[in-house]
């Protein structure tokens, strides 16, 4: 009777230990599906940012089924030297399926900040092959204040200094970037496409 015993006690044993394992194992399943879950919900909300944003400022109302969404966060990218981000912002990007005609909107960029979640820039990205053209300073100025009046990046556009115009590697050849000292509180650039001389991005832009 003993002898039986023993190997039946073998056996519990191991079913005991086995089930403990299947359940450690569920357990870890459970967890990494709550965590891509988690992501997927937050990343909605930041495109949802974005695609509404846009709509508010530029009137244009992007149909997500037909863009390649990717999202890249501060810590994605640390600068070597400095060991800090390259960006300070989240950065959405959505990008319009191809193929694409002149003066079609190729992507619609966005940057939030990552504590507050509040829209820091926006910027629609036209494909564009041509020369782009001279545009008088006063037009160009004339232009950004009417965008930004209009849509009320700031409460008193009294309150703004011209500093002029800036560069901004990435859009030099398809923007005239623009910049505005807001009081204390930083500044305002604004892009104007050199081709249709409409804004096609701004950022407000922390104090130095």
């Amino acid at each position: 009777m003993i002898r039986k015993l023993i190997p039946m006690a073998i056996i519990i044993s191991l079913i005991s230990t086995g089930c403990a394992s299947s359940g450690n194992i569920k357990k870890e399943i459970n967890k990494e599906v709550g965590i891509k879950k988690e992501r997927k919900e937050r990343e909605g909300k930041l495109v949802s940012i974005v695609e509404k944003e846009t709509e508010n400022y530029f009137g244009h109302k992007i149909d997500i089924n037909k863009t390649q969404v990717n999202i890249e966060y501060p810590e994605d990218l640390i600068d070597g030297d400095t060991n800090e981000p390259v960006n300070k912002n989240i950065m959405v990007h959505l990008s319009i399926n191809g193929p694409y005609k002149e003066g079609d909107i190729i992507s619609y960029n966005g940057g939030i900040d990552p504590e507050s979640k509040e829209l820091k820039f926006l910027y629609l990205d036209k494909y564009f092959k041509g020369e782009g053209k001279e545009i008088p300073e006063d037009v160009k100025k004339d232009i950004a204040l009417k965008f930004i009046k209009e849509n009320k990046l700031i409460d008193n556009i009294d309150s703004l200094k011209y500093e002029g115009e800036i560069k901004k590697e990435e859009f030099n050849d398809t923007m005239y970037i623009l910049r505005f000292k807001n009081g204390q509180n930083g500044y305002i650039d604004i892009g104007i496409d050199k081709g249709t001389e409409e804004v096609m991005y701004f950022e407000w832009v922390d104090k130095y």
